[in-house]
């Protein structure tokens, strides 16, 4: 049996028929469109690369977000962060809180949420002083 492309003799096993009854080689009927590549078969290391990779995608999507305050940093390598007043860590900046007890590193994001509740709650507490006062008065 031969291509009717290539003219090479090819095993009637392998032939592929197309719709116009002539019989095709898989070379070239892979060629022509008329079908589908098989997918190339990975080596072992190839294998191995992309279960590395799924690994390591498995372990980052589950990555632990980074810790709204720090503590006990003033003897490891974040001690830096008393000289110029934060650091950048996981991604995310973390400054000094130095009116609280133990000056932890608080994260950027939650320093400045908690400075917007306080400035809040001492604003809610002028202003019930002065009903209170005008109450009195």
């Amino acid at each position: 049996m031969r291509c009717a492309n290539c003219h090479r003799e090819i095993n009637p096993a392998n032939a592929f028929t197309a719709h116009d009854r002539r019989t095709y080689g898989p070379v070239c009927a892979v060629k022509l469109n008329l079908t589908v590549p098989k997918p190339k078969r990975l080596n072992f290391f190839e294998t191995m690369i992309q279960h590395e990779l799924s690994k390591i995608d498995a372990l980052l999507s589950g990555k632990p977000e980074a810790p709204e305050r720090i503590y006990g940093w003033m003897d490891t390598q974040m001690s830096i962060a008393r000289h110029y007043g934060g650091l950048k860590y996981m991604g995310h900046y973390y400054y000094v809180a130095y009116k609280e007890d133990k000056q932890p590193l608080v994260r950027a994001d939650a320093f400045k949420r908690e400075e917007a509740e306080a400035k809040a709650r001492e604003k809610a507490e002028r202003h019930a002083a002065k009903a209170k006062q005008g109450d009195l008065l």
